[in-house]
């Protein structure tokens, strides 16, 4: 039987259709079974692990008030008071109450960074007494009140010396370094007053203010 030109046409394009579509069939199969098999595929995602450290500067009177109380001076004398010591009063004061330095002040820092500690005072002898008078005394002594509180630094006046009342901007550096860890941390503030029977009567005030400007981080 003859077969027409037209008829072999036909057959050879099912031919390539049939080729084709097996082709497609096989890339298929093949492809999944690589899908399948293949390791080594990664997926990368991050995780994170968040903290905030904050740290204070904080310097707190811990003994905040020194008062002796009332009292007078013998005539033709004086009296001198004290916080050091045994809280040693003249013999020229009467009914004034005795200060030991156990009651002195003290100024702590209770931050967590080391401090830079100035001080001023908010009169002097004349403000303080209210009048001039050679003999009036208003004097400040700053010590550690534990062994390295000033760590690695000054602790000053170590003697009795008048007050600064000097603005917080030029007032008198106590402590250059004063530490932060609890055993170590605190400065012990002696007054000593000296005043006559010629000084005028009335309540006596002065107001020490302590800054603390934090060093480091």
């Amino acid at each position: 039987m003859d077969i027409s030109n037209k008829t072999l046409a036909l057959f050879l394009v099912a031919a390539i259709i049939v080729s084709i579509a097996g082709t497609f069939i096989s890339l298929q199969k093949i492809g999944k079974f690589e899908q399948a098999s293949i390791t080594g595929y990664a997926t990368n995602y991050t995780g994170n692990v968040t903290l905030e450290i904050s740290k204070n500067a904080s310097l707190i009177f811990t003994i905040s008030s020194i008062n002796w109380g009332t009292g007078s001076v013998a005539g033709g004398s004086y009296c001198e008071l004290w916080t050091n010591g045994s809280g040693f009063n003249s013999a020229g004061c009467i009914g004034f109450s005795t200060i030991p330095s156990t009651s002195s002040l003290v100024i702590e820092n209770d931050g967590q960074v080391h401090l830079n500690v100035t001080m001023n005072s908010s009169v002097n002898e004349t403000g303080f007494f209210g009048s001039y008078i050679a003999a009036h005394k208003l004097q400040w002594q700053v010590l550690e009140n534990e062994t390295n509180s000033c760590f690695g630094g000054t602790v000053s006046p170590s003697a009795f010396t008048n007050v600064s009342v000097a603005s917080m901007a030029s007032a008198a550096i106590v402590c250059d370094y004063l530490n932060f860890t609890d055993s170590k941390d605190s400065l012990l503030v002696n007054v000593f007053v000296n005043f006559t029977d010629l000084t005028s009567q009335g309540q006596k005030n002065a107001t020490f203010i302590a800054l603390g400007t934090q060093i480091g981080t």
